[in-house]
Formats: C-alpha cells, sequence, structure tokens
C-alpha cells in the first residue's frame, strides 16, 4: 500500500467524516487494485507468451513490467482531431514499439 503515499495518488485532498464514505472509498480503493493487478498480469503473461519484453528503467528488457512503468511510458502521447485528421504526437520509435 506504498502508492497511498505517492503524491501523484492525491489521497491527502480527501477529506470524508462519515464512515459510510470512508468505507466506500475503501471499495472503490479495492476494485481499481484489483483491475490494476489484472491488467498487470495481462501484460506480464502477454509478454512471456510473446517471448518478449520491455525496456525497463534501466534499459535491459524485462517481462515482468509494472503497470505503472507502461502507463508512465505512455503518459505524454497525445490523440488529437485536427481537420477531421487523426494526429498523434510524442509517439517515439521506442514508445511505438511497445504497441507493436
Amino acid at each position: 500500500m506504498l502508492f497511498l503515499k505517492d503524491p501523484m495518488f492525491l489521497t491527502d485532498s480527501a477529506f470524508l467524516k462519515s464512515p459510510r464514505r470512508i468505507e466506500t472509498l475503501g471499495l472503490i480503493m479495492g476494485l481499481c487494485l484489483l483491475v490494476y493487478t489484472l491488467g498487470q498480469q495481462e501484460l506480464r503473461q502477454t509478454l512471456k507468451r510473446m517471448k518478449t519484453g520491455v525496456k525497463n528503467q534501466l534499459a535491459p528488457l524485462t517481462d515482468r513490467p509494472t503497470l505503472r512503468w507502461i502507463f508512465q511510458c505512455f503518459q505524454s502521447i497525445h490523440v488529437f482531431y485536427m481537420q477531421g485528421v487523426k494526429q498523434i504526437s510524442n509517439l517515439t520509435n521506442e514508445r511505438y514499439s511497445l504497441l507493436v
């Protein structure tokens, strides 16, 4: 549960007073962790099945990346439409190789 201390998680901005709302937040957080874990497991199984990997923070390939690392790799990519044409910004060859 170290992610709760991460400033990106923004839990310090949630002020809940009623026990029912605290329970609801706990339930939502639990469901989010379940979805996150299932996504990470699916990613890792797919990488093993394809006998490939992705670069980790230290550059060697790994078949056990965290989903957070994958999200960070793609966080600056933007898809937008200009004059009806789909455009993608900040998609480098390295990021593209993660998609293929």
